[in-house]
């Protein structure tokens, strides 16, 4: 995006002194650009008047982020205040933070998702509304979502950059070289507010079940847009079913219907429940990772997960799918994890 203001402003400049188009300074000319890439601002009016309910959330600042931000509890503050800004007048809910010092620095070259991984054997959160980690910016000006930050979809988890402020500025000094110090810094403190919200909102709307939307300028599109004022209407309603999840709620298992095999025998013979012929499928993947229907369980949910199922059939069958290249570990570790919690009846698919 940066690339693209300096190559329109430096393409319509004419030597000092002279005009942009009909009559317009070089001047004016960077003023108009500098106003069309600052942000609208987030969209916070309020849809209901119930009561607001405040949620803990657990923040892990690592190493790197903590180097490149002195004052790293404020600036993580005030992405809080402006996204709950939204999701205050949306959600009925407002996030509060509980920091805490990461002693992690993420070995060069690794990815959003490994820094994720560590973040899950950091602090499982299971007791609070999510858990979040900060770690430190890329040296580019990221334009995704995903290089800014990652999720897991229907999870607790997250992990967010810090704003690549020396980048941005540098970026706004070369591009609006003849305008006021203040302007320029009015327009680059707005637009650092609006992204590090903008990303906190849209992984925290990954937790509570949303994938990326292909409407432009959506909160969870998957590109970052400074154009972006707020969530979809599908977003929202979507994010308030899923919310109770958060909060305590048992899980709602998909359960698919299956004939077992044979009649099986009773409860009275066996001295175990009778297999009811449904069954749950967790899949482990070829990085150890266990997934149900598309999602990524791990910590509390795959935990609540395994327990509530016997509970609410004691003859369920759970079906553990083995991707390719799955370490066996993994596998073994999860028919542990479900004999623990009360299933009886598992199977393998290689």
């Amino acid at each position: 995006m940066w690339v693209a203001i300096v190559v329109l402003c430096s393409s319509c400049y004419v030597p000092v002194g002279g005009t942009f188009g009909s009559g317009k300074s070089r001047k004016q000319a960077q003023h108009d650009v500098l106003a069309e890439f600052t942000p609208p601002g987030l969209d916070t009016d309020p849809v209901s008047s119930a009561q607001v309910k405040d949620v803990r959330v657990r923040v892990w600042a690592d190493d790197e982020y903590r180097s490149q931000n002195t004052s790293w509890e404020r600036t993580c503050q005030q992405a809080f205040d402006e996204a709950n800004k939204v999701l205050v007048a949306k959600l009925r809910m407002r996030l509060v933070p509980d920091y805490q010092v990461w002693n992690y620095r993420a070995p060069t070259g690794a990815t959003l998702s490994e820094r994720l991984l560590e973040l899950v054997k950091q602090d499982e959160g299971d007791d609070v509304f999510a858990v979040i980690g900060f770690t430190g910016s890329l040296a580019i000006v990221e334009a995704t979502f995903e290089e800014l930050g990652v999720a897991h979809i229907g999870g607790r988890h997250m992990v967010m950059r810090g704003y690549a402020d020396i980048e941005e500025r540098k970026a706004f000094r070369d591009a609006f070289p003849d305008l006021p110090k203040q302007e320029i810094e009015r327009s680059h403190a707005l637009r650092r507010l609006h992204k590090t919200a903008s990303v906190l909102l849209h992984e925290l709307g990954h937790n509570l079940g949303v994938d990326h939307e292909s409407a432009p300028d959506t909160m969870m599109n998957g590109g970052y847009s400074h154009n972006t004022t707020g969530f979809s209407d599908q977003a929202l309603a979507t994010m308030r079913g899923n919310i109770a999840l958060h909060q305590g709620a048992p899980l709602a298992i998909p359960v698919a219907n299956a004939q077992p095999a044979s009649a099986p025998k009773s409860s009275h013979q066996t001295g175990q429940p009778a297999k009811s012929g449904n069954s749950i499928q967790l899949i482990v993947t070829a990085q150890g990772q266990v997934m149900l229907g598309g999602n990524i369980l791990v910590g509390a949910q795959l935990r609540e997960t395994l327990e509530s199922s016997p509970k609410i059939d004691p003859g369920i069958e759970l079906v553990i799918q083995r991707a390719l290249h799955a370490p066996q570990a993994a596998v073994d570790d999860l028919k542990m994890r479900a004999q623990k919690a009360g299933f009886v009846y598992i199977s393998t698919v290689p």
